[in-house]
């Protein structure tokens, strides 16, 4: 008796790990799947990277080769940071023929008018395809209980950068946009974040759709982008940046 109770301890204690370790596994996998959304390349033929010095010394020419059509930089982030690698990203990118856009990370805990001032002067004397992006999101940053100051000063940055007539662009995550941006910045690009379709009531520009991508020329993974458009739409678009960006003001220094 005691040993027919010993086994039957010992049966439901396997079947316990088994199921245990299936959840764990499923998770996992709900985990992995969750962060990478293959984008119909038929709908969005324009695909390209986001990139910072977290990526390494990276090989830009292999990733234009790949069939990799633009390029976004990461310049600089709250009041005087500016990235490692960015002079050397975007001296790449001009020699491998890609579009080039550059980003700021946007701190919550520094004013609007400095960050502005920051990134205008990371990314001064260059020319780009893309509008200047703001990375708003809350990793990294501090919590804070007052969105409404977030915002306020994020509206001061946007139109530090629009007063110099430069375009500008948002990027986001779901939680960002409703939490930020929502109606609020209808006079900016939005790149959104998301591991799923976009919303269709969501006006947005550019979709990054994984952040576990692997491309020809960069080691490990990086994030993954497209243009919300055809061909046609994207020459447009990029050909009226480019404008854009010549009748700026290329220095930001009130």
């Amino acid at each position: 008796m005691a040993l027919r109770r010993k086994h039957k301890i010992a049966i439901a204690l396997l079947s316990l790990t088994v199921v245990l370790l299936a959840g764990g596994i499923s998770f996992m996998l709900k985990r992995h799947v969750s962060h990478i959304q293959t984008a119909d390349t038929t709908a969005y033929p324009i695909n390209g990277i986001d990139i910072s010095a977290h990526n390494g010394n990276v090989d830009l020419k292999k990733a234009k080769a790949s069939g990799v059509g633009f390029v976004i930089i990461k310049a600089s982030e709250g009041e005087s940071f500016r990235d490692s690698l960015f002079e050397r990203n975007y001296r790449q990118a001009a020699e491998a023929g890609l579009e080039i856009g550059a980003y700021h990370f946007f701190r919550f805990d520094v004013d609007g008018i400095s960050q502005a001032r920051n990134f205008l002067n990371a990314v001064a004397g260059k020319q780009f395809s893309l509008p200047l992006t703001i990375d708003v999101e809350n990793h990294t940053n501090p919590y804070t209980p007052f969105p409404e100051t977030v915002t306020r000063e994020l509206r001061n940055m946007v139109d530090a950068l629009a007063a110099r007539k430069y375009p500008v662009m948002i990027y986001t995550n779901k939680k960002g946009f409703d939490n930020l941006i929502r109606d609020q910045f209808k006079d900016c690009h939005l790149w959104i974040c998301t591991f799923s379709q976009p919303d269709d009531s969501l006006a947005w520009t550019l979709w990054q759709h994984s952040h576990r991508g692997h491309v020809d020329g960069i080691e490990g993974r990086v994030d993954l982008d497209i243009f919300n458009g055809d061909s046609a739409q994207w020459a447009k678009w990029t050909e009226q940046t480019k404008a854009q960006f010549k009748e700026s003001t290329a220095l930001f220094s009130q």
